[in-house]
């Protein structure tokens, strides 16, 4: 059915639609409304007769806004219900703008010809807003933190991120009653990778962390990792680290650089000056070179190829490939190094050692002990030999107080206070230390494959023994009834 009958089917009694002529209009009030309809670029919906008066009803594109113009004839007139009538025949029934024609009302009647009058106005789309996610902490970035304090750790039941739904849009609608879809909104394709629990309430949900770690962020994907990748060298223009997980360092850890870590710790490259307090696990793919400047504690086991001029707290093994040089070693479990030279400082293994060779041709002095707790060791060669000697230094200077004169006195009294704290520190130290102390092992074995220089001393318990002439080939050296005993063994 053609436009034409529908409207002639919908009619009301009260007035009649028809085909349209403007001929018998005025040459201005047509070339007017011609013109406009052109420039305006507007769909005619009627153009026609209605009761006898000359009506025209226009659409802009997409059907947001209608106009109606009217040319009264012979003193006609249109009510408004005529008005809402040819309005309705065209199908023009949403945002009608019946308070624009006011100013062509005669009484209760319109009776004053107009042209171009928005007579309806469609309603617009109201846009939604795209869901997203929004970080509570900063995420970790290797390739973008230039800096290791420039993101934020994570810990157990962090609150990490809160998601924001997609919010709809509200729908247009046409003066003709249909309704415009708004755009379709976009949902970050948000994917929870690992480490992560999401909780909703209140229309809200909120991620949140099951481990200790840092938030990585990329790509719409959103993981919590418990490992730290750090993939360029680490110096002091990078700052310092504290970190409560397992860390990996893909190149150097150089400059002085301190770090405390909570897990374990993997440098790919070489350690240089730094300090480092290691949880757990400590494993370098080169070595320690310290400059006398680098300490490290490592809570668990030690790997690494050298070990030069660095002073090393080890809770287990340790194990070098290369050599320890010129560094202060002491593992509260067992030196596992059968490949490695020990030349010059201190190695202490609470349990057995196995090395290559101990000393060197040019001399150097090294000393090396088994089964005894490098604690117990300072307490008897070195705690309590110093308080010896303060208390002979505070017992001289009691007996020369009292005939001490006037203008000495009160410096006397000074020293004589400042004697008594340090031998209390030092009391203090060593109950501390006999609290913590692991017992003396001595059936601790040392064991070496290549020789040992003269310069060496060896000490199993409380026993120790010097060596002045090399000591060819690999042996095994014990402690049997206080006197050390040395035995061939076969080479590895």
């Amino acid at each position: 059915m053609s436009l034409k009958d529908k409207l002639k089917q919908r009619a009301d009694k009260s007035g009649q639609l028809a085909e349209a002529s403007l001929k018998d209009l005025p040459l201005a009030y047509r070339q007017d409304l011609v013109e406009f309809n052109r420039s305006e670029r507007l769909k005619t919906v009627f153009s026609g007769i209605f009761k006898d008066q000359f009506v025209q009803a226009s659409l802009v594109p997409g059907n947001g806004s209608a106009f109606l113009s009217v040319y009264f004839r012979n003193d006609g007139y249109l009510s408004q219900e005529d008005i809402e009538i040819i309005l309705s025949n065209v199908g023009v029934v949403h945002g009608l703008i019946l308070g624009a024609l006011k100013p062509f009302y005669v009484g209760k009647v319109l009776k004053k010809s107009f042209k171009k009058i928005r007579i309806a106005k469609g309603t617009g789309v109201t846009p939604g807003k795209s869901g997203h996610i929004e970080l509570y902490k900063r995420p970790y970035n290797s390739s973008e933190n230039r800096d290791l304090e420039s993101f934020d750790q994570v810990t157990p039941e962090d609150e990490i991120a809160v998601v924001h739904p997609p919010i709809r849009g509200i729908p247009g609608m046409t003066v003709l009653g249909e309704e415009i879809a708004p755009p379709a909104i976009q949902m970050e394709d948000l994917q929870i990778k690992s480490n992560i629990n999401s909780v909703t309430a209140d229309d809200r949900t909120v991620l949140i962390s099951t481990t200790a770690g840092y938030i990585v962020h990329y790509n719409n994907e959103i993981s919590v990792n418990p490992e730290l990748k750090i993939e360029k060298e680490v110096t002091i223009h990078r700052g310092n680290l504290v970190y409560g997980s397992d860390v990996t360092i893909m190149d150097n850890i150089r400059e002085k650089v301190s770090m405390n870590i909570g897990g374990n710790l993997t440098v790919m490259g070489l350690v240089n000056e730094a300090q480092l307090h290691v949880e757990k696990n400590l494993t370098i793919d080169k070595g320690i070179f310290g400059k006398s400047d680098s300490s490290v504690f490592v809570g668990g086991a030690l790997t690494c190829r050298y070990l030069n001029e660095v002073t090393v707290d080890c809770e287990g093994n340790v194990t070098t490939e290369k050599e320890i040089l010129n560094s202060h070693v002491w593992t509260r479990s067992a030196v596992s190094s059968p490949r490695a030279v020990l030349v010059g400082g201190t190695c202490f293994s609470q349990n057995d050692a196995e090395l290559s060779a101990i000393g060197s041709e040019l001399g150097l002095k090294s000393l090396i002990v088994i089964g005894l707790d490098k604690r117990e060791y300072r307490i008897n060669h070195e705690f309590l030999p110093r308080i010896e000697e303060l208390k002979e230094k505070l017992s001289s200077a009691e007996e020369v107080l009292p005939t001490a004169p006037p203008q000495n006195r009160e410096s006397l009294e000074d020293r004589i206070s400042e004697l008594k704290g340090e031998i209390e520190a030092r009391e203090n130290e060593i109950r501390f230390f006999k609290e913590t102390m692991k017992k003396k092992n001595p059936e601790a074995k040392l064991t070496v494959y290549n020789g040992i220089f003269p310069g060496t001393t060896i000490m199993i318990a409380d026993e120790s023994y010097t060596v002045y002439e090399k000591i060819e080939g690999a042996v095994e050296i014990s402690l049997k009834e206080q006197n050390f005993k040395i035995e061939k063994v076969s080479q590895v």
